[in-house]
């Protein structure tokens, strides 16, 4: 739904990511720890706009919620 997204890392984690949410003008807006392979992040206090999903892996990942 709009209010989530899922992720899928494709295999299984032996230890928990970190992530961050991060808007366009770089300001940090939510943060949290992915335990799973597959893992929903809410955005109920999120407003509409583009974003970019930082993994403590490396990964960035551009998201957009409308």
């Amino acid at each position: 739904t709009g209010n989530s997204f899922t992720i899928d890392l494709g295999k299984e984690l032996t230890t928990p990511l970190s992530y961050s949410i991060i808007d366009i003008s770089g300001k940090k807006i939510c943060s949290g720890n992915i335990t799973n392979k597959k893992q929903i992040i809410t955005l109920n206090k999120i407003l509409k706009g583009n974003f970019i999903l930082k993994l403590s892996n490396g990964e960035s990942i551009k998201i957009q919620r409308q």
